[in-house]
């Protein structure tokens, strides 16, 4: 994969301030860059160039609306799938800030590695002892 440089990132802001809202714009896009695909230029759009996002750290109030979202998300859905456009659209409205989709994942899952454990898993529909000890 050849790698973004500030030249090429300059060229996709540029398309992007002119063509953003035609159908198929990264697909355009590509056209002018054949060295990258469409999803590798959304991707980078989405993730770095778009003007509107917010790149600063979290803060401790999104930090915990992203934990209750999800859990609550998990319990309602009753399975471990984690809509992740759906959060940040929702994150959005309550902050009024844009967050690439990847700033959010690797806030959820770093915090996953750090507790370790069975508070990895999160809510979930099984019970805390899945069984009872026979006693004889």
């Amino acid at each position: 994969m050849t790698k973004f440089n500030a030249h090429v990132d300059s060229l996709i802001e540029q398309y992007m301030s002119k063509g953003s809202h035609l159908p198929k714009c990264f697909a355009n896009i590509s056209k002018e860059l054949p060295q990258y695909n469409p999803k590798q230029i959304r991707s980078r759009w989405k993730e770095k160039l778009d003007p509107n996002l917010c790149h600063e750290p979290l803060s401790s109030r999104e930090k915990r609306f992203i934990i209750q979202w999800i859990s609550t998300s998990k319990m309602i859905q009753r399975n471990d799938t984690i809509y992740w456009v759906r959060l940040r659209d929702e994150l959005e409205i309550k902050f009024y800030k844009a967050r690439p989709e990847n700033l959010l994942k690797n806030y959820w899952y770093s915090r996953q590695r750090r507790l370790g454990g069975s508070a990895r898993e999160g809510p979930s529909n099984k019970p805390a002892i899945p069984y009872l000890l026979n006693y004889h």
